[in-house]
Formats: structure tokens, sequence, C-alpha cells
């Protein structure tokens, strides 16, 4: 009976330091420079999953400049798998960054009356998320995030898309644009739950748009 009870002492002791011992995500932003400021997608997106239980974030490059970099093809599932293998990772993450814009738009026309134009924050791409342990990719959506900025209603004669008042300064720029990341890590946040497990519910709540 005291060598059973032993035994499953063992067992749980074992069990428990398996399960502590941290999964490794590692993160791949592919993204061109912004001309609205830093990207901080990366750094963000780190700071809200090191709240996952047990989940250790890496920025996806080689530990040993003697080793190989990345795959030149981020959309090889094989290849990134063999390469996060390596590595020592349990997930790898790319976000594919295909445009970042700030776009004008007539959202509200009232025919010979008013309309409203506004200014949008776009970032549009593509989330994939690879269990390296699997060789699988376990998560792999398009996303279109977008975030409404300063508006303006004007009467119909005067239909001036360029009017100052939806223009944003720089410094706006890059706050703006900070927010909309901020939008983009919540919606990863939510479509990553389920594969990387516990998630903090401060990150996970519905983005709404700052208006």
């Amino acid at each position: 009976m005291k060598r059973y009870m032993l035994a499953c002492v063992v067992l749980l002791a074992i069990a428990g330091n398996v399960a502590s011992e941290p999964r490794t995500l590692m993160i791949r932003v592919e993204q061109q420079p912004s001309p609205y400021g830093i990207s901080q997608i990366y750094d963000k997106l780190a700071l809200a999953l090191t709240r996952q239980n047990g989940l250790q974030v890496e920025p996806a490059v080689a530990s040993d400049p003697l080793e190989p970099g990345f795959p030149n093809d981020a959309l090889d599932v094989a290849r990134v798998s063999e390469w996060g293998r390596l590595q020592g990772a349990h997930f790898v993450m790319l976000v594919i960054i295909q445009s970042e814009r700030l776009e004008r738009r007539k959202t509200v026309n009232f025919p010979l009356l008013f309309h409203k134009y506004e200014s949008v924050g776009v970032l549009e791409g593509e989330l994939r998320l690879i269990d390296v342990t699997k060789a699988k990719q376990v998560r792999g959506e398009p996303f279109l995030i977008e975030l409404a900025g300063p508006r303006i209603f004007q009467a119909t004669m005067d239909d001036d898309i360029n009017d100052p008042d939806i223009h944003l300064t720089s410094p706006q720029k890059v706050q703006f644009f900070g927010r909309l990341e901020d939008k983009l890590v919540q919606w990863i946040m939510v479509q990553t739950k389920g594969p990387l497990g516990r998630y903090d519910r401060e990150y996970v709540t519905r983005p709404q748009d700052k208006r």
C-alpha cells in the first residue's frame, strides 16, 4: 500500500513538472515600414500573451547566428514547423500585414441635405498559428481591422472630402494607429484563445471603435 501511494506521489510530481513547463510561442510580424510611426504590434502581442498561463513569448529569430534564419516561405507549414522545432518552440505565430492605410470615406449621404465624411484607419492582412509539435496549422484567418477617426457633417453644396476637420496631424496619426494596433491585438487574442489555452479577459473583450 505504501509503495502504491509513493508511486502515485511520484507520478503526480512528474505531471506537475510537465504541466508547469512553459510553452514557447515564437511570433513573427511581417510588415513594411509604417508611415504612421514605429509598429508596436509584436511588443503589444508579447505583453498580452505572456499573461497566458505557462506561455513564454519570443521573437521568431534564430537563437544562434550560425543557425538558419526563419524560412523564406513563411506559408510553408512543414518548413516553419521544422524550424520552430529546432528553436525549441511549441507554437509559431505569423502576423502578416498586407496593408496599413488611412482612408477618407463618405459614410452618410442625404441627397440635397447633408452628408458625413470621416477618416478610417485600416489594417488588413492574415493571421497564422502553427502548432510545431503537430506540424499543423491550427489557425489561419484573414483580417480587416478598422477604426473610425475624426468626422464632419457638411451641407450637400460643400462636399469637401479634404475638409481640415477630418485630417490628423502626425502626432495624432501615431496615437490613432497605436489604437488600431490595440484592436488588432484584441482580435488575435480572441482567435487564438483555444489553441493557446487560458487568456486574460482584459484582452478578449469585443473591440469597440473609440469614436
